[in-house]
Order: structure tokens, then C-alpha cells, then sequence
């Protein structure tokens, strides 16, 4: 897999696979062909090899007044169809899902490299409990979710910078986005202190811990990534507002996972905030696997 932790020691970078394995689970197929698109946006040229799979409840978009609609397997085709018209050179597959679909997803993505989701028109985004949001809270792989209105952008791709070394791994992931894209980096650091505290005390030891926290990551990504422009922003604002308001000129935001305290499902209240309506594409990626070099 491609999503690894290199500790701060060792200026290795990670690498993105030769050929990678992309896994598109597709529910209807106007959101389909918007995550297809997304993905030969953002590598074109690069060799993939693509598994489509399809939801049993996916819907192929179908015109108002139609009586007979396609079955779901069509939502598949389409898509397939799609990949094949704009790079022949692209392997597809075409996968009925049972239903346990996340289950089948999630077992799948066990050999994939990216796990690619759409929201549908009938999502207001991937809202608590939806199909994208469970599997990306839960994939072993990075998984992004493409708004079903996704359009090109020359915006950055950003990613926030939690605290250690231990979420790096959204960092590895963020800076080989931004290079394949051909991007700046956008490291966002937004205030972890609680707005209920005002001790000066407390406000104080967070911002050297958020200015500290901010200034290792650019020291990390620029070791590994030395012609890659790179941006630091500081913010108090929390992390959930900050994300929005760089993610509506953003090609990308990048995100880590995360088990603990504080979190539901591997996904903290903010990143579930931005899942729930993204205005771009919204990439999670899961911690490293303990001893990862």
C-alpha cells in the first residue's frame, strides 16, 4: 500500500505505486462519471487499473417520466464506458456489489490503493451515516469523496496538520497528491483550543503547540519534497470552518483518520463536517501501520 509513515529522521518520501489500483464504488451514474472525471483530472497519463462497484441500489440517473429504468448494473457501464472513451489505456472492471455493500467495499479496497466515492443527487453531501462517509471512516486505504457537481480548479490541495508524527501519513499522502496534480501545498494548522477556554495561560501554550506542530510538517514535507511549493497557514479559526473556506477554491483537501478519544468511527467532528458538504474533493487517509517505514 501506498499511505506510509516515514518517521522524522529518515528524509525518505514515500512513492505512489507504478500502476495504481483504484477502486470507484458508484451508486448512480451522473455521480459515477463525476468521480471518473476527477480521477483522469487528477493523474492524467498515470497507468490505473479500475475497479467499478456498483451499489444493488444505484440508480442510472434516470429521466423524469422514463417507466423503465436500466437495471443498476448500468450505472457501471457507464462509467466504464466513460473511462474507456477517454483513455483506452485504462483496465476496467465492472463489480455487482450484494447488499452488504460496505462490507463488499471495504473488502475490496483491502487490495486497492485509492478508494474513489461520489455523492449523489440524492445527498445533501456524505451526511452522518451515509455510504461514503461509513467507508471512509473505515477503509484501509485513502479514500476520496468527489461532490457529484465536481469542476476543475487551479486551487491547491490543502491538508491540515494534526499533532505528531503519528498523522503524517496524511502529510506523505497530501505532498505526492500535490505533485501529481502539479499543486502547492497548503499545510493548514487551525486552533485546537476549545472556544470555552479563556485562560491566557491555556491560549498561549496552544498557540506555541499550533505554531510548533505547523512548523515541523513544513519541515518534514519540504526534506521530502524540496521542488514542491509549499504555503503554511495559521489560523485560529476552528479546524471544520477553516477547511471550508480553503476548500471552496481547493482541487483537493486532505484529511487523516484517526482512532481515539474524540472521534467516531476513526473521523473527528471535523472532518465528518467537511464530509457532510464538500465543496471539493475530500480525501481521507488512515494512519500508518504501526512499525511502517
Amino acid at each position: 500500500m501506498v499511505d506510509t509513515v516515514i518517521g522524522t529522521d529518515d528524509a525518505e518520501r514515500a512513492e505512489l505505486p507504478e500502476v495504481e489500483r483504484v477502486l470507484l464504488a458508484v451508486r448512480g451514474s451522473f455521480a459515477g462519471v463525476a468521480a471518473a472525471r476527477w480521477l483522469i483530472a487528477r493523474a492524467s497519463n498515470r497507468p490505473l487499473a479500475v475497479q467499478v462497484s456498483v451499489a444493488p441500489d444505484a440508480a442510472p440517473d434516470a429521466v423524469a417520466g422514463l417507466l423503465d429504468l436500466p437495471d443498476p448494473a448500468d450505472a457501471g457501464t457507464r462509467v466504464q464506458e466513460y473511462l474507456t472513451l477517454v483513455d483506452p489505456g485504462i483496465a476496467t472492471t465492472v463489480v455487482r456489489l450484494s447488499e452488504d455493500r460496505e462490507a463488499d467495499v471495504l473488502d475490496a479496497a483491502l487490495d486497492a490503493d485509492l478508494l474513489v466515492l461520489a455523492t449523489t443527487g440524492n445527498d445533501r453531501g456524505a451526511g452522518p451515516g451515509s455510504f461514503a462517509t461509513l467507508l471512509a471512516a473505515q477503509a484501509v486505504c485513502a479514500t476520496v469523496v468527489v461532490p457529484r457537481a465536481w469542476a476543475p480548479t487551479a486551487g491547491p490541495v490543502v491538508v491540515g496538520v494534526g499533532n505528531g508524527i503519528g498523522e503524517y501519513a496524511a502529510l506523505d499522502r497530501a505532498a505526492l497528491e500535490a505533485e501529481l496534480q502539479q499543486r502547492e501545498l497548503v499545510l493548514l494548522r487551525a486552533s485546537q483550543l476549545p472556544r470555552s477556554v479563556v485562560d491566557d495561560i491555556d491560549v498561549e501554550f496552544s498557540a506555541t503547540v499550533d505554531r510548533q506542530s505547523l512548523d515541523d510538517a513544513v519541515v518534514y514535507v519540504r526534506e521530502r519534497h524540496p521542488a514542491l511549493p509549499v504555503r503554511p497557514v495559521l489560523t485560529s479559526q476552528a479546524p471544520a470552518d477553516a477547511l471550508r473556506e480553503l476548500g471552496r477554491d481547493a482541487a483537493l483537501i486532505v484529511v487523516g483518520s484517526r482512532p481515539g478519544g474524540g472521534v467516531v468511527d476513526g473521523i473527528d467532528a471535523a472532518v465528518r463536517s467537511v464530509l457532510e458538504e464538500p465543496q471539493c474533493p475530500v480525501m481521507v487517509v488512515p494512519p500508518a501501520p504501526a512499525g511502517a517505514a
